[in-house]
């Protein structure tokens, strides 16, 4: 078959952004459609691409370092698949690992992250891939941290030539909490996804059961019997008033916490923060420990009344605060909502749209 233009490549479409998506996770692909369609509300063509196997099989199931290195070259592939096709004035890429091993590029790049691999990786057998990202990272144009509250120490490994926070929006909710079987007011709730060990479920419901709480704690996002499994080889007995309620729908979950008397927060090492800021948003009370990482909801807690944030990663520290919650009269609980939805408006849709629109475009598409 002949190929058009006596066989050079076709011509490509010229559009404001090539979006390199990384779709690696539901939030992540949640993430990266809402910034492609805040671009284009603003008047931007986009063009977007991402992983075509974003599970990688095999290989990132071996380990953290297989997943990152998949990840990593798999967005090199998508972007040049990308570029294929069109001719872009900027580069958005989604987390850190999407820049890399991408080659020197002409075009202003940026990276919208929630935390870098030397964050996220510590250790020995990360440091490689470490020194690869501080090294490639320098000849970017903005790295954008999802942190309102700390942008600056998650930008610093990467030494970009500037720096600016996007934060991913948040916003307040509103309706019934759905029925859940043998739990009433007030309850706790405690997301401990697929890392229970990660979360801190071991202590937060060894807190619970030590703390004057008469309601139940539900545990989420983990299925139960592995959660039992976990705390059996923790030395955890979780007591009847902890409920395994399993993966629970976005919606329900979102609503299911809204309701609780507090959010239990203990995970030994947290990156972001999502569940929590959500929990924040509606004015829930965050009992936290103080987890490694860049937490993002440990830093809004201690800006807020109450004293939530625990003195150290420990049961005994984490029950003091849990009390503390749920000690609060009404009138605390209402200042305490007052205030954590003061802070959360800087994390909504409306501030998000308005920091890419007078913030982050005017660097990265100068007119």
């Amino acid at each position: 078959m002949s190929r058009p233009h006596g066989g050079a490549s076709p011509p490509r479409d010229r559009v404001d952004v090539l979006h390199v998506a990384s779709g690696t996770t539901g939030g992540w692909r949640g993430y990266d459609l809402l910034l492609a369609e805040s671009l284009e509300r603003l008047g931007l063509s986009v063009h977007r691409v991402g992983i075509s196997r974003p599970s990688g099989g095999w290989i990132k199931r071996q380990s953290y370092l297989g997943m990152d290195l998949y990840d990593a070259l798999a967005m090199v592939v998508a972007a040049r698949r990308g570029l294929r096709r069109v001719q872009p004035r900027a580069i958005f890429y989604s987390t850190s690992h999407g820049t890399i091993f991408q080659p020197r590029r002409r075009e202003p790049e940026a990276v919208w992250l929630d935390g870098p691999i030397a964050i996220m990786r510590p250790g020995r057998k990360a440091a490689p891939l470490r020194w690869i990202e501080r090294l490639r990272s320098r000849r970017l144009t903005l790295v954008l941290p999802i942190s309102v509250q700390h942008p600056a120490r998650l930008a610093e490994p990467l030494r970009p030539r500037r720096t600016i926070p996007l934060p991913i929006p948040v916003e307040p909710s509103d309706g019934p909490a759905p029925p859940l079987g043998g739990v009433l007011p007030p309850y706790g709730v405690v997301y401990a996804a697929a890392a229970p060990r990660k979360k801190g479920l071991d202590l937060a419901v060894a807190a619970w059961d030590a703390s004057s709480a008469t309601g139940s704690l539900v545990v989420t996002g983990a299925e139960p019997d592995d959660a039992r499994r976990f705390l059996a080889g923790a030395g955890v007995r979780p007591s009847n008033r902890v409920v395994f309620a399993g993966r629970v729908p976005a919606p329900e979950h979102r609503a299911l916490i809204r309701e609780a008397a507090v959010y239990v927060s203990a995970s030994r090492r947290e990156e972001y923060g999502t569940t929590q800021l959500e929990a924040l948003s509606d004015g829930v009370p965050v009992a936290a420990v103080p987890s490694a990482g860049a937490p993002e909801p440990v830093a809004v807690i201690r800006r807020l009344p109450g004293d939530l944030v625990a003195t150290e990663v420990s049961v005994a520290a984490l029950t003091r605060v849990i009390d503390s919650a749920l000690e609060m009269t009404e009138a605390e609980r209402e200042s305490y909502r007052h205030a954590a939805r003061a802070v959360m408006a800087g994390y909504g849709r409306e501030a998000f749209e308005r920091r890419l629109a007078n913030e982050v475009v005017p660097v990265l598409l100068p007119s």
